[in-house]
């Protein structure tokens, strides 16, 4: 009964996403299809939907000027109402782009061609500027101010100045150094420090952490490293001593052949066998018994306890060949979607937004 109807659930997935990619429906579920149709652009301004297949979801605005501008990576065009929305058949699966795309996310023309680590020309010193999807980790800010702090004058998340190293301690006191490596406003990074010196520019602590002492040059420093040399050495000394022992118990000669033949005899009869033959003789089971459908191995327990791990790895091939097929006929970024680096306040802007999106 639960292969039948494992069956027919996998059978009604197939056929329904056959359905969706053959018709050239765009493919959406229902939580994806209302942030996409209610979700205004909060990081740009503008409210738009997708437009693919004059899709019937997107009943409040889609143009085909909208498919233009999503195609060049634009996003601040106004989109025009239609007169009329066609309704498409509905499907078991509905499936079409990402929000992210449809926002204009991803990497944009200009920034692909600019090449990486460079200023793009939207960005100044001292404006504030709202972080998105399709913003590139590896933008810099100008030289006159080249580090990005996290604006705090307003009530938005994810807004980022330009500013010199001043300016770090101005938006934020306690990320006050400037890091021309990173390009960002930073806090100090030194190891087990609870309270940075926000006196100066550079990596000094004022308060370590607890097992931690602070030393002359501002660094924190294990304070019990004498003792866990000493333990370690101990262990060390426990451990060879048992490397010694086996050793020298496997070496010895065998002193009690008939004792060793009746503990092998032991060992063997309480091994799962397989019923007398025609002849009288007891055989193992083979390595390759289907513990699945052979209830004489060790039980009707046994058995459904594979069907178990069974089900278990049949629906773990169906979530994964799914996620293969999304990822190939909708969106390529899923293939990548948890496997981007992340650092900086701003690169975290970017990568939870275009997470969310994809």
């Amino acid at each position: 009964m639960m292969r039948r109807n494992a069956a027919a659930t996998l059978a009604i997935a197939i056929v329904a996403f056959a359905r969706g990619v053959g018709a050239g429906l765009p493919m959406r579920f229902p939580a994806a299809h209302l942030r996409a149709q209610l979700g205004a652009d909060r990081l740009g301004g503008k409210r738009h939907v997708t437009s693919r297949h004059a899709n019937a979801e997107a009943a409040t605005v889609t143009t085909a000027a909208h498919v233009d501008v999503r195609a060049h990576g634009a996003t601040n065009a106004t989109p025009a109402v239609p007169s009329e929305v066609h309704r498409p058949p509905m499907s078991l699966i509905m499936a079409g782009p990402p929000i992210r795309i449809v926002r204009g996310g991803g990497v944009t023309p200009s920034s692909a061609s600019r090449g990486e680590g460079s200023t793009p020309d939207w960005l100044h010193c001292d404006e504030t500027n709202l972080v998105r999807s399709q913003n590139d980790m590896e933008d810099r800010c100008p030289d006159e101010c080249p580090f990005f702090a996290q604006d705090r004058t307003d009530d938005e998340f994810c807004s980022f100045r330009c500013v010199t190293e001043a300016g770090c301690r101005e938006m934020f006191p306690e990320k006050q150094i400037g890091d021309l490596e990173m390009g960002v406003c930073r806090a100090c990074m030194v190891d087990g420090c609870a309270v940075c010196d926000e006196s100066v520019t550079i990596d000094r602590c004022l308060e370590c952490q607890s097992a931690y002492y602070l030393g002359e040059d501002g660094l924190c420093y294990f304070a019990h490293m004498t003792p866990l040399i000493v333990v370690l050495a101990i262990v060390g000394v426990l451990v060879a001593f048992v490397v010694y022992w086996v050793t020298d118990m496997v070496r010895r000669p065998c002193w009690n052949e008939q004792g060793l033949k009746n503990a092998h005899a032991a060992r063997e009869s309480v091994k799962i066998h397989m019923p007398k033959d025609a002849f009288g003789r007891v055989e193992q089971w083979p390595l390759l018994t289907n513990m699945t459908s052979t209830p004489q191995v060790a039980g009707v327990g046994m058995r459904l306890h594979f069907n178990f791990q069974a089900a278990i790895i049949f629906w773990a091939v169906l979530v994964g060949l799914l996620w293969v097929a999304f990822a190939t006929f909708i969106d390529n970024d899923l293939w990548t979607l948890g496997t981007r680096p992340f650092g900086p306040p701003r690169d975290n802007c970017i990568l939870v937004q275009w997470g969310y999106e994809t």
